[in-house]
């Protein structure tokens, strides 16, 4: 993944509880393995998961989603301790216009210092949301839209005084997705599958020692 990649930190307090019960069950070699192999597993399904849960909250496709997410980073400390599953995606951020529709706008350089106009966007499923009428992080100057233009319909905004130069603007970032409205389903998503893949590692080291 590229250096602007951040992490999706998965949280087991859930299956907590089952876990200790499996120490008490197992040695600490086969706890590390059973563990492992868990997580590992599970880690795999991550992407699975954001493709078919986020497309359901956010305007974006599976295929765009599952883009950004890389391979799972599984680390398991002695006897169990210190287990954690990474996941890295992708930072940036879909651009108003570009990768999130929009409307609202104007035709030529009028778009940027015209008469003032509300841009709406589709970022939430099923919800519009409009535009600050300036964007204070930016530059504090309105966002504008040249239709028609080699800008393609997407969203700028002045970052300073003149003209040039512009920035996008831009919406949420698949890392923030899972964070926000598909959190819950995510999180219910993963820790089913981990409860599963435990089961399933716990019976398979049963059946070697019969």
């Amino acid at each position: 993944m590229a250096g602007s990649a951040i992490y999706l930190d998965i949280d087991i307090s859930d299956a907590k509880k089952t876990i200790d019960a499996l120490r008490a069950v197992h040695t600490e070699h086969e706890m590390n393995q059973l563990l492992y192999r868990a997580f590992k597993r599970t880690g795999g399904r991550v992407k699975t998961i954001l493709r078919q849960e986020i497309p359901q909250d956010y305007e974006v496709k599976a295929s765009w989603v599952g883009s950004h997410v890389g391979s799972p980073r599984t680390t398991i400390g002695g006897g169990g301790m210190g287990v954690s599953c990474s996941i890295p995606i992708d930072g940036s951020r879909g651009s108003i216009g570009g990768r999130f529709k929009a409307s609202g706008g104007a035709h030529g350089w009028n778009a940027a210092r015209g008469k003032r106009y509300k841009i709406n966007a589709k970022i939430v499923k099923g919800q519009g949301s409009t535009l600050p009428s300036e964007m204070s992080h930016q530059g504090g100057n309105p966002p504008f839209r040249n239709l028609g233009s080699s800008l393609g319909g997407a969203a700028f905004t002045r970052t300073g005084k003149d003209r040039l130069p512009i920035a996008r603007v831009v919406g949420l970032g698949v890392p923030q997705m899972p964070l926000n409205r598909s959190k819950e389903d995510v999180q219910e998503d993963i820790m089913e599958t981990l409860m599963k893949r435990l089961e399933h590692e716990h019976a398979y080291l049963i059946s070697r020692c019969r």
